[in-house]
This record gives C-alpha cells, sequence and structure tokens, in this order.
C-alpha cells in the first residue's frame, strides 16, 4: 500500500510545480540526466553486459513511468521524515543539547525509531 501523508499534498503528484532541472541535464527520451550519471551507465554499467545504454534508459524511462505514483509518495515520505529530523535537531539545539555526544545517541536513535525513519532488523529478506 502506497504511503500518503494526511494533508500533505505530494509537490511530485502536481507537475505544474515540478521541480525545476538544470539545462546543462541530458535530455534521454522523456528523462533528464545528471551528465556524470550518463557517463558512469555509458562507461561503466553497461559494458560487458550485452545491454546498451539506450536500452538501460529505455527501460528505467518505462519504470518511472510505471511507479511514477510510488515513487511520488517515496518522495513525499521522505520530504515529511527530513522535516521532522531537521525539527528534531533544530528543536534539541536550541534546548542546549549536542546531539552528536554520545550520551544523545539513545534519543536520537529513539526518535527515528518513532517516526518510522529506522526499523528492527528483522533478518534476511529474499526479492
Amino acid at each position: 500500500k502506497p504511503f500518503t501523508v494526511p494533508n500533505h499534498p505530494s509537490p511530485y503528484r502536481d507537475m505544474s510545480s515540478a521541480i525545476a532541472v538544470p539545462e546543462w541535464y541530458a535530455s534521454v527520451g522523456a528523462l533528464s540526466i545528471h551528465p556524470a550519471l550518463v557517463k558512469v551507465v555509458k562507461e561503466e554499467v553497461c559494458p560487458g553486459t550485452g545491454f546498451s545504454p539506450a536500452y538501460f534508459w529505455s527501460c528505467l524511462e518505462r519504470l518511472t513511468k510505471e511507479f511514477r505514483f510510488e515513487l511520488e509518495d517515496c518522495l513525499g515520505r521522505r520530504d515529511v521524515l527530513q522535516a521532522e529530523v531537521d525539527d528534531f535537531y533544530e528543536s534539541n539545539r536550541k534546548a542546549g543539547h549536542e546531539c552528536t555526544a554520545d550520551a544523545m545517541r539513545p534519543l536520537c536513535k529513539q526518535f527515528l525509531k518513532d517516526i518510522g525513519y529506522l526499523e528492527e532488523d528483522h533478518g534476511p529478506v529474499n526479492i
């Protein structure tokens, strides 16, 4: 089930407010890719696999279209978590706590568990 945040519309769902992509990004199909990643795929990822970079990017484009809403929900969830983490550290800093101190680690770890950022290890996962 996709994660949704009540009263927190994802900015990723409204493409009119999509994040601007720098003009110098490479256009690959409908994707806008950082040139360094284009280079890595061409020079490191694809050689020896039997797959061309064009095939790699077309598959990625299909996947991003297929899973668009799930990806948007994940990005929205990431934004919510980041805001909670920022608020936690800022409020503790203002209260005079040094969050990088060893004594704060248990509190920080518990906070991350409480907001769902950290989960217990449930052992090996099969995919």
